[in-house]
């Protein structure tokens, strides 16, 4: 932020800086936003894995599914108890 006199003020509580603290804080702004960056990146790909993860487990539900409808099949007997869904 700038003052009235050109000078650069604390983002946070508004005193104005000086010239060494200006360096500072645009220093310490532009890594605030990089790791920001890195945060949103990574929410963005725990978000893609737990999808991809969620897919997998109701493919593998669906699969143990039939593969128990199928021995009871093959047994002769009513299907089995279905799974659990948490």
């Amino acid at each position: 932020m700038s003052g009235a006199s050109g000078t650069e003020s604390c983002p946070h509580c508004g005193l104005p800086l000086a010239s060494t603290d200006q360096d500072s804080v645009r220093a310490l702004t532009r890594e605030v936003e990089k790791l920001r960056g890195i945060a949103r990146d990574r929410a963005g790909a725990e978000a893609a894995s737990a999808r991809q993860d969620r897919q997998r487990i109701e493919e593998l539900t669906r699969e143990v599914r039939y593969l128990r409808e199928t021995v009871a099949r093959l047994r002769g007997a009513p299907a089995a108890r279905p799974l659990l869904r948490s």
